[in-house]
């Protein structure tokens, strides 16, 4: 990163120390806006203005690119919304977040990031926007927003939020920390159904299916912690955006982590260069340092 002026945030927030670095920095939020349509839908479950079992059907004209799966399928399968939820929190799947948004409309869940007072997070397009809709703007949030989102499924969200919304977010975000394993690839009955609906409609699709799959499970801030438990996880790429988050299990209580590197000109996306693998390198330092400093009593 030396030959090009990076945007770095950092917010560690341990159970009564936080450590911040240009944490209230505004950057383009990317995938991190999915924690907080996640909120706003389970929310919207909780209220019954949304029903889990509602099944939608995914045209090829729902389809768009960039993070996911269902890009794969061409169209075709019909899934639940609380599949659609697993898909936008595990595979960071932009079609299913898509269908997901359409449901709630961005004014709802810019209504739920509001109530918890999420001060620099906006939403205004839906994910991979058509130019017609990128004319309202970018989605935006900072690492205080994001360390406060996890914060609040640690400790539960306010009113008028429904109560269980921190329940819920807890069980979808811990469950996505174990989207890629191999025995959830085989088992996971969402996972069949993706799979067989790559296989049934572009064969060629499923081995990328595939290479996703071991891509996305090289995680960042919590690469080298060893045992400690991670409770959520949640990143964010783009070619000049390489973002993670992640809350674990520290000496019994939560430390939650968000780091954000923005740097026009870089190339993130690209697994193989260099900007990627010093990226990958700073996460991983990150949260191996918050946990020896951060004390676990």
């Amino acid at each position: 990163m030396q030959d090009r002026t990076a945007n770095v945030a950092i917010n560690i927030a341990g159970r009564d120390d936080t450590f911040r670095y240009e944490s209230e920095r505004k950057l383009p939020a990317a995938s991190f806006i999915k924690l907080f349509i996640l909120g706003a839908a389970a929310d919207a479950l909780l209220q019954n203005r949304l029903q889990a079992s509602t099944r939608l059907a995914i045209g090829s004209k729902d389809i768009v690119q960039g993070s996911g799966i269902l890009k794969y399928t061409n169209g075709g399968p019909s899934f639940t919304i609380s599949e659609l939820l697993w898909l936008m929190a595990g595979w960071s799947d932009n079609t299913a977040t898509n269908k997901i948004l359409g449901l709630l409309t961005v004014d709802a869940v810019q209504r739920f990031i509001d109530a918890t007072s999420a001060k620099s997070t906006a939403i205004r397009v839906p994910m991979m926007p058509s130019p017609a809709e990128s004319a309202a703007g970018i989605n935006e949030t900072s690492a205080d927003d994001v360390a406060l989102f996890y914060r609040l499924v640690s400790t539960g969200f306010p009113s008028p939020v429904h109560p269980g919304v921190a329940g819920f977010c807890a069980k979808i975000l811990a469950e996505a920390t174990h989207t890629f394993r191999l025995t959830d690839l085989l088992f996971s009955p969402v996972q069949r159904k993706i799979a067989l609906g790559v296989l049934s409609r572009n064969g060629s699709g499923f081995r990328y299916y595939l290479r996703a799959a071991r891509y996305e499970s090289k995680k960042r801030l919590s690469l080298l912690l060893g045992d400690e438990k991670v409770l959520a996880e949640k990143s964010a790429s783009g070619n000049t955006v390489f973002y993670d988050s992640c809350m674990i299990e520290h000496g019994g209580h939560p430390l939650i982590m968000a780091t954000m590197i923005q740097q026009e000109g870089a190339r993130f996306s690209d697994s193989t260069s260099e900007d990627h693998a010093r990226a990958r390198q700073f996460f991983s330092n990150i949260g191996l340092l918050a946990t020896q400093i951060f004390p676990r009593q």
